[in-house]
């Protein structure tokens, strides 16, 4: 399937209202960010995930061990230990596990790193442990081995309310250490979100200058479905922006003409919920 690209100076503002969006913001890496220790230091790894300057998640590692911290009032799935223990390990999840507020999936559960006494100093934040290795052996719920890539569970606050989303990421079980490729989110509030789940990108006709100072984009369509077009300014960029419009398909193919002016930015379209 292929992406439409284009390096022009575009903007799209007053063209249409917004009638719909397609509510999964994905933030895929152009260079996974490994995760790993530097002995005997233990390195730090702040993710924020909607761009706002203020870390949602820490992940850390050690010699031993690669762990995520949650901030605030944020919680990540884990799978949880037997009784009498309290919490557990991260959760390895498979594409397409729902992410939400009930998992549904005994042993599994919401954990946040609030800090727990006698394990981390008052007003610390407890880590989580992914994969913990020991003279004994190593214990994770990704089991020991190579690296193996999957999903952990995140809900994390933002202005209106509980967001859920998820981690991509691969985790050695053997020899501590992780490879982060990114992750994404819903954008409503309270809506859960299937593990892997990403904006569905459309296959786009080269595009064309049909008359002065506008591109044409086109691309096939289903009628009654609505496609959204997003912009970076930058291909190595994490996040895609939603222009300020919404297409609702009237036809088996879409047309739409965008002003060239302002910054020179990068284009796709894709399925708007």
């Amino acid at each position: 399937m292929r992406t439409l690209l284009v390096a022009l100076g575009l903007t799209a503002a007053g063209m249409m209202a917004p009638a719909a969006r397609a509510h999964i913001v994905v933030a895929a890496l152009a260079v996974p960010q490994g995760i790993f220790n530097d002995f005997p230091n233990v390195n730090l790894y702040p993710i924020d995930l909607n761009s706002d300057g203020v870390p949602d998640y820490t992940f850390g590692a050690s010699a031993g061990s690669v762990s995520l911290r949650t901030e605030g009032a944020n919680r990540v799935v884990i799978r949880e230990s037997p009784p009498p223990n309290i919490g557990g390990p991260v959760a390895k999840l498979d594409a397409d596990f729902p992410i939400g507020a009930h998992l549904d999936v005994t042993p599994l559960a919401w954990i946040n790193s609030d800090p727990r006494e006698g394990y981390v100093s008052p007003g610390e934040m407890a880590f989580v442990n992914i994969v913990l290795c020991l003279s004994t052996g190593c214990s994770s719920t990704w089991p020991p081995g190579p690296a193996q890539r999957g999903f952990i569970g995140l809900e994390f606050e933002l202005d209106d309310g509980l967001h859920y989303g998820y981690f991509d990421i691969s985790v050695s079980g053997s020899a501590p250490g992780a490879a982060l490729y990114g992750w994404a989110y819903e954008t409503r509030p309270d809506v859960p979100i299937k593990a892997g789940a990403k904006p569905v990108v459309v296959p786009t006709a080269a595009p064309q200058v049909v008359r002065p100072g506008y591109l044409r984009l086109k691309w096939p369509s289903e009628v009654g479905k609505a496609y959204q077009v997003q912009a970076k300014t930058r291909l190595d960029a994490v996040r895609w922006t939603d222009l300020s419009f919404v297409i609702p398909a009237t036809s088996t193919e879409t047309i739409v003409d965008l002003p060239m002016s302002g910054a020179a930015q990068f284009f796709r379209v894709i399925e708007a919920d």
